[in-house]
């Protein structure tokens, strides 16, 4: 192997054929930093738009859960936070008074489709603009050979909307912001409200027989007749109520409308049964942020029946799982063609009536732009209304951002191809952000954009996964502005706040290790200026978190309550108190956040002396080597080779083993030979008898009583996020990041490439509805037995993927200075992939591998494990994916 010493990988180019030991090849770096030809990431994320199917394309604020209809309902669309009201539009289409319903809609990252064939034949599309625009475009196609005569009517989420031609505006105040809205519905005009349906029959929901699950009847102030069903209905899986309504006389085309109450953030899982139909709906019924003592405090929801004969007609509605808790009012039944009973259409309503000729077609657009300055949204509304296809533009404009921004990636396995680009839309790009106004001037990125209003807040939790992950965005404009966010926004204390609005922080804190990823993120896009102004709130950050949870100045940092830890339920905090839920007063001196701010006082060490302040730098390297000598002392008990959490007065371990027994090792804490013999906690977390379930890791051994998968913790039942067994997204990707850490600093371990393969793949499998590979699903965390999720959270923005692929199992290990390192973790069970312009230090790297036995071909014709530096191969191993580092001596 030729020596190259203290080379730049740029001057090592012209020598690439002493490394490659083959003959010289190169492609063109094409856009994107790409060598060979991009996946179709339409065609990879294909899927029917089922109901608990997300939006995926958003706007810099403006996103959506899933808009149901032609158009976008005010309770899925939102701007930032969760928006309650003054967002959207209904679109309701007609023909010859009959309604015409979206039948057959595709998900695609960029947009849905949407078609349907009777009475009329519609084809057409929905999707986010970039700049913040909700834009609805429709074809209407007669097909038939008489007229017929449509009606579109838009329903606006305001009671009054200046209007202007076909343009309305309004404003409302949201997130400590006034927003412009600025509505375009070209040949729309005011129109009457629409009259409230003729209510054919109605059955109050207190009358439910039989409803098991309910206390009874429950008295609300703004119910029909003051009362409801609830008194814990749907608290658990399996909860139901029946419903029979005596019709009369036969119904052409019938719907039933569930007027109900739910103050539980997050929407409840229902199926509902209707008459002279074999299988169950199922669908979401959203929070209304009250149970029924306001009027405002219901909701409803529509299911269609179609021809209803005469005779008792059966309603069933069954609860999913466990805290679907719903106050069901009152059901209706009613002609399915006018507006529902209990939810008639309010705001402003705009029509507009097509006279539709046999063979002729009408296309209609729908627009509404939401922007804190009215100009702005003015412009964007310009911008698409002068387009002669604008969903063409739309698809060429996302397509670009995924071609400038994210490392291609292609693999015979469609599951990580499919979750690798899920991971790319709908989690990464999708939860990025940028208000632009106030404390979130800069870029910002959300936990999650599902139903629950929390989550849709930039939140300090999941900052570390958020910026590992971001990292690797081609442009360094996200993840920088994400850091700068956080920096501009510490408390007083130094410590980041639980979460950032644009006029406010939060006065509460999570545990976090954000400084440390500040270097991780430094070390993928160098820039020093940036890192010179971070570099005090870094040492704030640092310096807060030990002068306030390390006042004993032992090194070990003590968390006062299991709710801010963020991992709630932790067995540990109840050891003391022999495991009882209801004495949650325990101080801990916890692994995590000791872990944590080890690596944030480490790579603040190195922040430091890259911008010339070596005393500082000093100093810090310091703090972090009293931390490590304090956890090697007094957390790890070598008779059952485990790190554990310690009474901060008595300096007791609690004796259960949890999963952040293992965190040290994400962050490097060991040096090579003292650390061998904490390795053995490694013998832990693959044992199937404690951490290592059916889908593995537990958040807590099986072998601590108060473990469990499901809503109990020994013995009695609990609410909020479970991390006493359960997986968890967020750790496993501290787990599988750690596994690799281990691997690369210690050759003899537990581990192996093929034991870190095996969760990666399990961690792949679990976020899929059902193992299904069609229908991707992230959420907050899972049945380790099952791989049920246990809440329905979707899209969520706390763990990572594609650092995960790239830094860990392809190994490119990023450095401060000018050698590439890469150091593979390939198992033998490993797919074959190409990781394809990865922009790493101002050049583009690609990665591919395909095992030499393979019968598979790649796009370099080549096998082996092969590196490619701005086009020109670097390396190529035939045989095997071993370390290497090009820039010096190896």
């Amino acid at each position: 192997m030729k020596i190259f010493a203290a080379l730049s990988v740029l001057s090592l180019l012209s020598s690439f054929a002493a490394l490659s030991g083959e003959s010289p090849k190169s492609f063109a770096v094409g856009e994107g930093g790409r060598l060979f030809e991009s996946p179709d990431v339409k065609r990879i994320l294909e899927r029917p738009y089922r109901i608990d199917v997300p939006m995926a394309s958003t706007g810099k604020c403006l996103w959506a859960g899933h808009p149901t209809g032609w158009g976008f309902p005010r309770s899925s669309v939102h701007w930032f936070l969760t928006t309650p009201n003054g967002l959207g539009f209904d679109l309701l289409l007609t023909a010859n008074d009959k309604p015409i319903l979206p039948a057959d809609n595709i998900a695609y990252p960029s947009h849905v489709q949407m078609s349907c064939g009777i009475p009329i034949k519609v084809e057409g599309a929905k999707w986010i603009a970039s700049d913040d625009v909700l834009v609805t475009r429709l074809t209407l196609i007669n097909t038939g050979d008489a007229p017929i005569d449509v009606t579109a009517s838009a329903i606006l989420p305001v009671e009054t909307a200046e209007g202007e031609k076909d343009k309305f505006t309004w404003k409302f105040d949201h997130a400590g912001l006034t927003l412009n809205a600025i509505g375009s519905f070209p040949g729309f005009a005011p129109a009457p409200r629409e009259p409230i349906a003729s209510v054919a029959y109605t059955v109050e929901g207190e009358d439910g027989e039989p409803n098991p699950g309910s206390g009874g009847k429950d008295a609300k102030a703004a119910a029909n007749g003051g009362a409801v069903l609830g008194s814990g209905f749907g608290g658990n899986p399996g909860n139901n109520a029946w419903f029979t309504f005596d019709v009369k006389e036969r119904m052409e085309n019938a719907a039933v409308t569930i007027r109900y109450a739910r103050a539980m953030e997050g929407a409840a899982d229902v199926a509902v049964q209707l008459p002279g139909q074999k299988g169950m709906m199922r669908r979401r019924f959203a929070s209304t942020g009250g149970w029924g003592d306001e009027p405002d405090d219901f909701a409803t929801q529509t299911f269609r029946i179609g021809p209803l004969e005469a005779g008792p007609a059966k309603i069933q509605i069954l609860i999913i799982t466990a805290g679907g808790n719903i106050n069901v009012d009152t059901l209706y039944l009613h002609d399915a063609g006018a507006p529902a009973p209990g939810a008639a259409p309010t705001g402003t309503i705009v029509a507009r009536t097509i006279r539709l000729e046999a063979g002729k077609q009408e296309p209609i657009m729908c627009m509404l732009a939401v922007d804190p300055q009215s100009k702005a949204a003015q412009t964007a509304l310009d911008r698409i209304a002068a387009l002669d296809n604008p969903l063409q533009d739309h698809e060429v404009s996302y397509n670009a951002w995924n071609l400038a921004n994210v490392p291609a990636f292609s693999s015979p396995d469609e599951a990580l191809s499919k979750q690798y680009w899920h991971r790319a839309t709908s989690i990464l790009r999708k939860n990025l952000f940028k208000v632009g106004e106030g404390r979130l001037a800069d870029w910002g990125v959300a936990e999650g954009r599902w139903t629950a209003s929390w989550y849709s807040n930039i939140i300090s939790y999941g900052a570390g996964h958020q910026i590992r992950e971001t990292r690797w965005l081609r442009d360094p404009q996200y993840v920088n502005g994400i850091i700068s966010t956080w920096c501009a926004n510490a408390k007083e204390n130094g410590v980041f706040p639980n979460y950032i609005r644009p006029n406010e922080i939060g006065d509460g804190q999570y545990t976090d290790w954000i400084t440390s990823t500040v270097w991780d993120a430094y070390c993928v896009h160098p820039d020093a200026k940036r890192l010179k102004l971070w570099a005090d709130a870094l040492k704030k950050n640092v310096d807060g978190w030990l002068a306030t949870y390390d006042t004993d100045n032992d090194g070990l940092l003590t968390v006062d309550s299991h709710w801010w830890t963020g991992m709630e339920w932790q067995p540990s905090f109840f050891y003391f108190k022999d495991f009882d839920k209801d004495k949650q007063d325990q101080h801990l001196e916890r692994v995590d956040l000791t872990a944590y701010v080890h690596g944030n006082a480490r790579n603040l060490a190195r922040i430091l002396d890259a911008v010339g302040d070596k005393e500082g730098a000093k100093k810090y390297e310091d703090i972090a080597a009293k931390i490590r000598g304090a956890v090697e002392r007094v957390m790890w008990d070598g008779a059952s080779s485990f790190f554990y959490s310690v009474e901060p007065v008595t300096g007791e371990k609690a004796m259960v083993k949890e999963v952040i027994g293992v965190y040290p090792f994400y962050f490097s804490m060991f040096d090579a030979d003292a650390g061998k013999p904490y390795l053995a906690a490694w013998n832990s977390i693959l044992d199937p008898e404690e951490f290592w379930t059916a889908w593995p890791v537990a958040s807590a051994t099986k072998k601590c009583r108060a473990y469990s998968q499901d809503v109990n913790f020994n013995g009695k039942r609990v609410g909020g996020c479970m991390w006493n067994g359960p997986t968890w997204p967020h750790a496993n990707s501290i787990v599988l990041s750690a596994m690799a850490a281990a691997l690369r600093e210690f050759p003899e371990s537990p581990l192996s490439a093929d034991r870190m393969y095996e969760l990666f793949k399990s961690f792949t499998m679990a976020q899929f509805k059902d193992k299904d590979t069609n229908y991707p699903w992230t959420g907050e965390y899972y049945n380790g037995n099952t791989a049920e999720w246990r809440t329905d959270q979707r899209d969520y923005n706390h763990s990572t993927y594609i650092d995960i692929l790239i830094a860990d199992i392809a190994g490119l290990r990023p450095r401060n200075d000018d050698v590439l390192e890469v150091h593979p973790l390939i198992s033998a069970q490993m797919p074959p992939f190409v990781i394809d312009g990865i922009r790493y230090r101002d050049h583009d790297i690609s990665m591919l591998w395909l095992p030499n036995e393979s019968g598979e071909t790649q796009p370099d014709n080549l096998k082996g494990f092969r590196i490619y530096v701005d086009g020109k191969l670097v390396h190529h191993n035939l045989e095997n994916a071993e370390r290497i580092k090009i820039g010096q001596e190896i």
